[in-house]
């Protein structure tokens, strides 16, 4: 039964520093790509874990993502916005096939190591981050509503948004290079390599 309690994204969200230190010191191959679509796409946990259970080059678009309506929850076709951020973090998984990893396994590691220096990870952080910038950037709850697959009416809009539209623009820009890992698709590149090998 689909939850009819309205989606409050003021609740609980990442700030630009905490998401810095997650881009910068937490995130690891192995975890990025599930984590990186509920954080800049908005994703359920489920539908991450899809997304990632295929080639992510064949469905990774120049500027979209579409969902297809196969998962519990989801009627129809949606699409998200590939913002720079996204783009840039999955760009070299595009070649990769067969390895993946499921959100949960993901989510204990990164709970597990953001606790290590003081940053708490509530349930659904990711998804309501996305949210909650997006709505910033757009002023637009129709929309941000279609994106992350609730009504419109169950978007809730914050009195007094706790972020900027200049500090939203800088969340969807938040690249590997902007994040002080220039050599990011060479980690992937490691990370793939010893994973096919130990298979």
């Amino acid at each position: 039964m689909k939850s009819t309690q309205p989606y409050d994204a003021s609740t609980e969200f990442l700030r630009i520093p905490e998401v810095r230190l997650l881009l910068t010191e937490l995130i690891t191959p192995s975890i990025a790509p599930p984590t990186l679509l509920r954080l800049f796409a908005g994703l359920r946990a489920g539908e991450a874990d899809h997304w990632v259970g295929e080639p992510i080059g064949g469905r990774l678009f120049d500027r979209r993502l579409l969902l297809c309506p196969k998962l519990k929850g989801m009627r129809r076709y949606r699409s998200v916005p590939v913002c720079p951020a996204l783009a840039a973090w999955l760009e070299p998984y595009r070649t990769l096939a067969g390895i993946t990893v499921r959100t949960r396994n993901a989510d204990r590691f990164l709970r597990r190591q953001a606790a290590a220096r003081r940053l708490k990870l509530a349930h659904n952080v990711f998804r309501q981050t996305y949210a909650l910038y997006r709505l910033a950037l757009t002023r637009d709850m129709a929309l941000v509503g279609q994106e992350i697959g609730m009504h419109p009416k169950l978007v809730r809009q914050p009195l007094w948004l706790p972020v900027s539209h200049a500090e939203a623009e800088e969340f969807f820009k938040l690249t590997p290079q902007d994040c002080g890992r220039p050599q990011w698709p060479d980690e992937v590149d490691a990370w793939a390599a010893a994973t096919t090998h130990g298979a």
